[in-house]
């Protein structure tokens, strides 16, 4: 929590504290529910089944189709172009562009808009201080950098304690 603290302090936003906040389909979800469409159905009923009120975050409230009673946002991640339009045509409403070069990463995105206009697009995988300007320009949502909280390094706390007989 200290790590999404700074990020937050440091002028960043979390969009999730942990993978209980969010749907991520992944390829191995996607295999085992049969394909792209079969793991975006399970997530849309499973999240529809689970509604309550909650407040939304900035990253919620940019996907159109967000309700307020809807527990959780559905991301599906895709590595490619093929990939791309094959959750669009199933009807994802987020997309997460993992590992793609800028260039990737900015034809994907254009393709996301001339597709589906009110899709989220964030770029995931390999964004660091050095690119970051690169994958900005690609025009997508949101950027995201794991190097943000898990190559932060570790502060040395420690309480030493002692005893009474050593005064």
């Amino acid at each position: 929590m200290l790590e999404k603290y700074a990020v937050k302090i440091g002028g960043g936003a979390n969009h999730r504290i942990g993978l209980y906040d969010a749907i991520l389909l992944k390829e191995n979800h996607i295999a085992l529910a049969g394909g792209v469409k079969q793991a975006l159905d399970q997530a849309h009923s499973y999240s529809a089944l689970h509604a309550k009120p909650v407040a939304l975050t900035a990253y919620e409230e940019a996907v159109p189709s967000r309700a307020a009673d809807t527990v959780l946002p559905i991301q599906i991640e895709v590595r490619n172009e093929r990939e791309l339009r094959e959750a669009l045509s199933a009807g994802a409403e987020s997309m997460l562009l993992d590992n793609m070069t800028p260039a990737e990463a900015k034809q994907c995105v254009e393709l996301a808009r001339d597709l589906r206009a009110d899709c989220v697009v964030e770029i995931s995988g390999g964004v660091t201080l050095e690119n970051v300007r690169a994958y900005a320009d690609t025009g997508a949502d949101f950027l995201s950098s794991g190097t943000l909280t898990h190559s932060a390094p570790a502060a040395n706390l420690s309480l030493l304690v002692d005893s009474i007989e050593d005064k």
